[in-house]
């Protein structure tokens, strides 16, 4: 069985290796159209008329729909096909749809497994609800036993903490030789002291450091 015009056919005999004879059991529709088949107007009117092919096509369309049962044609044998048309995209559709369907069915299973979790977790839920009510009355005793604790430790913390006046008085001579040295180090610092032998090791820690400005 083949197919011409996505209607059923049966090869009554080869003419040639272009042409055969065949008997066509129209399946009729209503949007055949000759050009369908015309190369040249497949390729956009390219050609003259006289290479246009698709009133010959047509002519069969119109026979085709004319017949009832049906009717001896001869055809290009480029256009009998081994199934409709429409064949690949049915079997196309169908594959989507059964993969589909089995995703639905494997979502529903799942659906299922979660509401049936979900109904034997339910005194779980109402327990866990219990706890963290519990949990937060916890929280706030130990907010406010934090806030105590840490009231405490401030409290502690400024008896050990030094005070420096707002004013520093120092002599005349002080402060000429506090200049003096600020001047003769930033000089060195900037002639690359800091990459002399044994620079790290002398330099003060800042333990050192602290303990003066303590002192």
């Amino acid at each position: 069985m083949k197919y011409y015009m996505n209607a059923p056919c049966k090869i009554i005999r080869k003419i040639s290796d272009n042409f055969s004879e065949i008997q066509v059991f129209p399946k009729f529709r209503d949007d055949l159209n000759g050009g369908e088949w015309c190369l040249e107007c497949m390729l956009g009117n390219q050609g003259t008329p006289s290479t246009h092919t698709c009133g010959k096509y047509q002519e069969v369309i119109e026979a085709l729909e004319d017949v009832e049962n049906s009717m001896l044609v001869i055809v290009e044998n480029r256009l009998l096909a081994d199934e409709p048309i429409e064949f690949k995209k049915i079997v196309s559709l169908s594959n989507k749809i059964e993969k589909l369907e089995t995703k639905l069915k494997e979502k529903s299973n799942e659906l299922s497994l979660i509401i049936n979790l979900v109904n034997s977790k339910t005194k779980e839920k109402n327990l866990l609800k219990n706890k963290i009510e519990k949990n937060k009355e916890i929280e706030s005793l130990y907010l406010k036993d934090i806030e105590k604790l840490s009231n405490k430790l401030l409290k502690k913390r400024n008896q050990y903490i030094l005070t420096t006046p707002l004013e520093i008085h120092l002599t005349k001579e002080e402060y000429e030789n506090l200049i003096r040295r600020d001047f003769i180090l930033t000089k060195l610092e900037n002639g690359g002291v800091d990459n002399w032998e044994w620079y790290s090791e002398s330099y003060p820690t800042d333990e050192e450091l602290k303990n003066i400005l303590i002192n």
